[in-house]
């Protein structure tokens, strides 16, 4: 049974981390090449579907290494089950008034605002791969 649960918090970890370096670091540097018009409203649509996704994958996995934690006593699970789990204070406190933001302006009338908004909201989404992503290679090296 606890085998079962390692394997669902790693994978989840895993995929969840996959996704937030693609985003990160390819999706999002290159819609900013093409301009910050064509960034907001792809934005628009790619949160959508881009944030129920990866919250689930937080979740399932955050949670699944803290019940870990919880039947084995093992702490780095639970440290990494805590990383996981970071994401959503640090997401509602700093990214999501931004992605509301980005949702409701008009990047032709604020294109200065506009471009301003995309670069916090890169740095913030680094920051937030870096601590969310710390517990997939540690998940791996317990396993």
């Amino acid at each position: 049974m606890i085998e079962s649960a390692q394997l669902i918090a790693v994978l989840a970890s895993g995929i969840w981390t996959g996704a937030a370096i693609y985003i990160g670091f390819v999706e999002h540097p290159s819609t900013m090449k093409v301009g910050h018009t064509f960034a907001t409203e792809y934005f628009r649509h790619m949160s959508k579907r881009t944030a129920p996704l990866m919250m689930f994958l937080s979740a399932l996995s955050g949670l699944t290494a803290c019940g870990i934690w919880w039947v084995s006593g093992s702490t780095a699970w639970f440290v990494g089950g805590s990383l996981q789990l970071s994401m959503f204070p640090l997401t509602a406190i700093f990214i999501v008034p931004i992605n509301i933001k980005l949702i409701r302006i008009d990047p032709l009338t604020e294109p200065g605002q506009n471009a301003e908004l995309h670069k916090k909201w890169g740095m913030l989404h680094r920051v937030r791969t870096v601590l969310g992503g710390m517990s997939f290679p540690l998940f791996t090296w317990l396993l």
